[in-house]
C-alpha cells in the first residue's frame, strides 16, 4: 500500500501529519519570496518538517486510509505499522527513503533522521493556481537612480557670521527698496492729478493751476471774488453736453496757458463775453477701435495647403466652418474649425470636440 499517497492528502488540510511508531510531518506557513539571482518570484507556500519525537497515533491517517480503502482500521493500523518498520530498516541501511510530492529521508553523519521537501508541490492551499514566474531586471530605474546621484551635491555650508551677514544686508536692502517705492508712487500719483487738472481746467474751471513762474497773478487771483472765479454748473452743462468725444487723444487737444500778471485778466466778465458765445464748434474727435482678439480652435496644422484643404472639407461635412487662419512660425497652415471672442464659450467648445474628433486639437488666441 502507498502510504505515502494518503500523507500528502492530508497535508493539504492539515498542518501535522503522524506515521504512528515513526515520527511526524509539519507544515508550517511560509510567506512569498524573491530569488535575486534567478530574479524568480514564489508564491506563498507550506513548509514540511520533520520531527521524530511525534510517534503517538493520533488516528488521523489510520483513519483517513481506513475510509478511502474501506477496510477496517485494526488492519490499517497493522499496515502502517509495517510501513514504519520497513523504511526504518532502510534508513539503517544508508539508503534515501523517498516519499513522492513530500520529500525524501535520510540519515547523516549523527545517525540523526534529516528531511528534504519536494517543492514541486505546494499544499497551501490559498496558493492554489499560484506559479513560478520570472521577470527581467527594470535596468531604466537602476540609469535613472545614478544620474541623480551624479547630479545632486549637497550644498556647502556656510559658517554662521557669513549667514547673519547676509540675512541683515538683505533685510536692509529690502526695506530701502520698499521706501523707494512707496516715495515714487507717492510722486507719480501727485503729478497724475496735477495733470489731470491741467487738462480738464478749460472744460471745467473748478480746477486751479497754480502759476510758479508768477506767483503774485496767483495771489491776485486768491483776492478775486467767488463771483469771477467760478462758472454756473447750468453753464458748464450747456457746453460740455454738445462735445462727443471718440479718442482719448483729447487730452492733448486740450492746452492751457498761464494767466498774465495783470488783475484785469484774472476777472471774468460775463456782461461783454458769455460763454456760449465763445465757443463755436462742438468739438469732435476722431478714434479708432481696437479690434478685438479672438480665440480659435485649432485642428492642424499642414506644410501643403492641399492636405489642409482636405481638412477643411472635412469639418465642413461635420457642420462647422473651417478656414485657414494663417501660417505659423515654421511656415505651415493653420486650420481653424470655429472662432470664439470669450475664452470660456472657445473652452467649452474644445472640450466636445477633442472628445468628438481629436484630443491633439488646441486653442489660439490672436
Amino acid at each position: 500500500m502507498e502510504i505515502h499517497k494518503y500523507i500528502s492528502e492530508l497535508l493539504y488540510d492539515h498542518d501535522c501529519v503522524i506515521i504512528p511508531g515513526f515520527g511526524g510531518f509539519v507544515a508550517n506557513y511560509h510567506s512569498a519570496r524573491i530569488n535575486t539571482l534567478q530574479n524568480s518570484f514564489h508564491p506563498p507556500y507550506k513548509k514540511i518538517l520533520f520531527n521524530k519525537e511525534l510517534k503517538t497515533n493520533d488516528g488521523l491517517l489510520a483513519s483517513h486510509i481506513a475510509i478511502s480503502e474501506k477496510i477496517p482500521y485494526e488492519l490499517v493500523l497493522k499496515l502502517i505499522e509495517d510501513f514504519s518498520l520497513e523504511i526504518t530498516n532502510k534508513l539503517e541501511a544508508g539508503e534515501k527513503i523517498v516519499l513522492e510530492n513530500i520529500g525524501e529521508l535520510y540519515l547523516d553523519d549523527e545517525i540523526n533522521i534529516q528531511f528534504k521537501q519536494d517543492y514541486k508541490i505546494n499544499y497551501l492551499n490559498d496558493s492554489f493556481g499560484l506559479g513560478v514566474f520570472i521577470s527581467p531586471p527594470v535596468q531604466g530605474n537602476i540609469k535613472s537612480s545614478i544620474t541623480i546621484s551624479e547630479k545632486h551635491q549637497l550644498p556647502r555650508k556656510q559658517p554662521v557670521g557669513v549667514n547673519k551677514a547676509l540675512q541683515s544686508a538683505a533685510y536692509w536692502s529690502s526695506g530701502i527698496a520698499a521706501a523707494i517705492l512707496f516715495i515714487g508712487l507717492i510722486m507719480l500719483n501727485f503729478n497724475s492729478f496735477e495733470d489731470f487738472a491741467s487738462s480738464q481746467t478749460s472744460l471745467i474751471p473748478h480746477f486751479r493751476i497754480i502759476n510758479k513762474q508768477n506767483p503774485s497773478a496767483e495771489k491776485s487771483k486768491e483776492s478775486a471774488s467767488l463771483k469771477d472765479q467760478f462758472i454756473p454748473n447750468s453753464q458748464i452743462d450747456e457746453n460740455i453736453t454738445d462735445a462727443v468725444i471718440e479718442d482719448e487723444s483729447l487730452e492733448s487737444n486740450l492746452t492751457y496757458e498761464a494767466p498774465k500778471t495783470t488783475s484785469e485778466n484774472l476777472s471774468w466778465q460775463p456782461e461783454a463775453q458769455p460763454l456760449a458765445e465763445t465757443e463755436k464748434e462742438p468739438l469732435v474727435v476722431n478714434t479708432e477701435v481696437a479690434t478685438q482678439r479672438m480665440y480659435y480652435l485649432i485642428a492642424g496644422s499642414f506644410e501643403k495647403t492641399e492636405n489642409a484643404d482636405n481638412l477643411i472639407n472635412m469639418f465642413a461635412k461635420e457642420g462647422y466652418t473651417p478656414k485657414i487662419i494663417g501660417q505659423a512660425d515654421n511656415g505651415f497652415y493653420r486650420v481653424s474649425i470655429a472662432a470664439f471672442f470669450r475664452k470660456e464659450d472657445a473652452i467649452e467648445e474644445l472640450a466636445k470636440v477633442r472628445e468628438k474628433y481629436n484630443p491633439s486639437i488646441w486653442l489660439l488666441r490672436l
